[in-house]
């Protein structure tokens, strides 16, 4: 596994390319867990299950899901 820095690096990278309207607002890794990876994002439009659903498949297409599992998360309500 990398680092968390460099782990940030390669996800905050790879959302900007494929999905620039999504902000990372925070980002978690839980080693506890089998090296998980924890995102909260938003987006203009609000957050559903798509979103996340594709945040997902960016990090799956970006090769980052081949060690980490992933939780997608929205901020909620404001």
């Amino acid at each position: 596994m990398v680092g968390s820095a460099e782990l940030e690096r390669r996800v905050e990278a790879a959302l900007s390319a494929a999905m620039p309207e999504v902000d990372l607002l925070e980002m978690t890794v839980l080693t506890a867990q089998g090296g998980m990876i924890r995102l909260v994002v938003d987006h203009p439009a609000g957050v559903d299950h798509g979103v996340c659903a594709a945040v997902t498949k960016v990090l799956e297409d970006a090769g980052l899901l081949q060690e980490y599992g992933a939780e997608v998360w929205s901020p909620g309500p404001e």
